[in-house]
């Protein structure tokens, strides 16, 4: 049985910062070392995809979630946090650019209109999936209306289905 997202997120967020430290690791690091970033897009399913990107961002958040608290409680840490992700060109926003970015692969394909923005886009998906991670922990999957699949799909169909030219939502 194939080691469950979650699990991936902690095993590759942990060896990365034994290795480095916490202040040397970006989350696209760690997305990247766990399995959970996105290939480029093709001629594929673009609703499909959007499903395989929203549960990974799921897991990611949930699993990243433990992880970033700290420096929140902090606000000297966090204040120590942003400068060395400006000093660095790491941080947050390199995950929705790269989202942007890969949204923007499939509207040059085609399957995304003109007309979408990719980076509002690529906010209001991973905002979702953050949401979604956090509410789950801090007040408890029965909080969340629906399934998880219920929303994602919902996610997609609000977000991106009146752009998708291709495939459905």
């Amino acid at each position: 049985m194939p080691t469950p997202a979650r699990q991936r997120i902690l095993d590759a967020a942990l060896a990365l910062i034994r290795e480095r430290g916490i202040g040397r690791v970006t989350t696209k690091e760690i997305a990247l070392a766990a399995g959970a970033a996105e290939a480029p897009p093709g001629d594929g399913d673009l609703a499909a995809a959007l499903v395989l990107f929203l549960q990974r961002a799921i897991d990611f958040y949930a699993a990243a979630l433990p992880l970033v608290a700290g420096s929140f409680a902090d606000q000297e840490l966090l204040r120590r946090q942003q400068e060395r992700n400006r000093q660095r060109g790491t941080g947050p926003q390199l995950a929705l650019q790269a989202s942007a970015d890969y949204l923007r692969g499939w509207q040059e394909t085609g399957h995304l209109g003109a007309a979408a923005d990719p980076y509002a886009i690529a906010v209001a998906l991973c905002g979702g999936a953050l949401m979604y991670a956090w509410t789950d922990q801090l007040a408890g999957a029965e909080q969340v209306p629906g399934s998880r699949d219920r929303l994602i799909h919902a996610l997609i169909g609000t977000v991106a289905g009146p752009y998708m030219t291709k495939g459905t939502p």
